[in-house]
């Protein structure tokens, strides 16, 4: 693919009035004139013979295994993208050579990339003295799913800059994009260092509990209300008992796939936040030695993968919920919720993570969970947007910044009346950001194992 330079096309465009002025100068100088523009297409062809050949460069391509999705931002919503602490680095890297004495030009290039991943900027380069060179391309996901990386582009000039020589290069390369793990495998480190203090031995997780541990003489400043007076009498002196967090719940992850949770907070889907907190959480759930299980609904019930016990059920955890797509429709909390609860058969902790717009539209949300959490202890968990705050409380400029602090303070009022209808059902409600999700899910949890009977049907 050989095209012409703007130099190419300005020397072009001046040729002709230059000749016709030689001749009209004198008409002994039609030969030069003619040279002139002969020249000119001599030297074009020329310079594109000499240029870089494409059939001289050999491409490789080298994809990351997988990409993260719901890696932070810096400086806000449209700060740049960084990653969080123990992300490996997710690159591209493309290894291009020539062959022995070919041409060094210096090489502009693009990629042309899928819907799921942020556009790449444009790139150039030169092969160098070794006439090899390896680029390394970070890639960022903007949805999970199958990322795909479609076409190099790269264009090069002649030696004399009048043409252009290319080529297309077709990597049609598929990534999957999946959530983000590095919360999870720091807390799978945390709980490994903190068990490695014990060696083999069984060790019991102490806490306020209701699963009897062992009796303890009373000592000034325990809890009097933990004396165990029939012991006490029988032995003659103060026995207090010990509790043990409690094992063996039912965990159920579920998550909402709405229309609402595809929008973009913070770089990137609510859904994606609500996918990583739920990994980091179920990870410690299993490692407590609970069971956990998903579940993933919108109009419709996506999947149901009932709890099941160990760390070897993670990585079906992480496939159940990795496979949630963004959905358009409008989520049935009715349907959803009510066939969650015909699944289960005993009493468990269901970590609900969705959001909502404002109370007419949670009404059935409400309703339904108010049901649910008769049976069952709920956790509820909706995504709040940092800026509706900013909006809400900063100083409006204008008439247009008034009406949207206005709109955005409603907004606030109405979520907070959803979460008080819905802490005065018993359920925990919370608005957190997606910053701070996952270790606000994981304090509500520790917490509500302390109040839920394992074994209550």
């Amino acid at each position: 693919m050989i095209r012409p330079t703007p130099r190419l096309l300005a020397l072009a465009a001046a040729a002709p009035p230059v000749a016709t002025a030689l001749i009209l100068i004198d008409e002994r100088l039609w030969m030069l004139a003619t040279l002139l523009l002969v020249g000119l297409g001599v030297a074009a062809v020329v310079d594109a013979r000499l240029g870089l050949r494409p059939s001289r460069l050999s491409i490789k391509a080298a994809p990351p295994s997988t990409l993260s999705v719901g890696l932070r931002r810096r400086g806000g919503p449209e700060g740049e993208i960084i990653r969080r602490a123990g992300a490996e680095p997710e690159i591209l890297t493309l290894d291009i050579a020539a062959e022995a004495g070919a041409a060094d030009p210096k090489i502009d290039g693009r990629l042309d990339v899928g819907p799921r991943l942020e556009p790449l900027s444009d790139f150039s380069f030169r092969l160098g003295p070794e006439r090899r060179r390896r680029l390394e391309i970070p890639l960022t996901p903007l949805r999970r799913g199958e990322a795909q990386i479609e076409r190099l582009w790269l264009r090069w000039p002649g030696p004399l800059g009048l043409s252009w020589r290319g080529r297309i290069e077709t990597l049609e390369i598929s990534v999957p994009a999946m959530p983000d793990l590095s919360g999870v495998r720091r807390a799978a480190l945390a709980l490994d260092r903190r068990s490695a203090l014990f060696g083999l031995k069984p060790q019991t997780t102490g806490g306020d509990g209701a699963e009897f541990d062992a009796l303890r003489d009373y000592h000034p400043g325990m809890d009097r209300r933990g004396v165990d007076w029939k012991r006490t009498a029988k032995h003659r002196k103060l026995l207090v008992k010990e509790f043990q967090a409690e094992r063996n719940h039912n965990v159920v992850l579920a998550l909402d796939s709405g229309h609402l949770m595809r929008e973009p907070l913070q770089g990137a889907p609510k859904l994606d936040h609500a996918i990583n907190a739920a990994l980091t959480l179920g990870y410690q759930a299993l490692v407590e030695g609970d069971r956990v299980g998903a579940f993933g609904f919108d109009a419709q019930v996506r999947f149901y993968h009932p709890p099941r016990p160990g760390k070897n059920a993670f990585p079906a955890v992480q496939k159940a919920l990795s496979s949630l797509d963004y959905a358009l429709e409008e989520t049935n909390f009715t349907l959803g919720l009510t066939r969650l609860a015909t699944a289960l058969d005993r009493r468990s902790i269901i970590i609900l993570i969705t959001d909502f717009l404002d109370t007419v539209s949670a009404e059935l949300m409400v309703d339904t969970l108010g049901h649910l959490s008769s049976r069952h202890l709920v956790l509820f968990a909706a995504l709040k947007d940092p800026s509706l705050d900013a909006l809400a409380f900063g100083a409006p400029a204008d008439a247009d910044e008034l009406a949207r602090a206005v709109t955005a303070a409603e907004i606030i009022r109405e979520r907070r009346a959803v979460l008080t209808r819905l802490k005065r059902l018993g359920v925990d409600a919370i608005d957190v950001e997606p910053a701070e999700l996952d270790a606000m899910m994981i304090n509500r949890f520790l917490r509500a194992k302390r109040t839920v009977d394992p074994v209550a049907a």
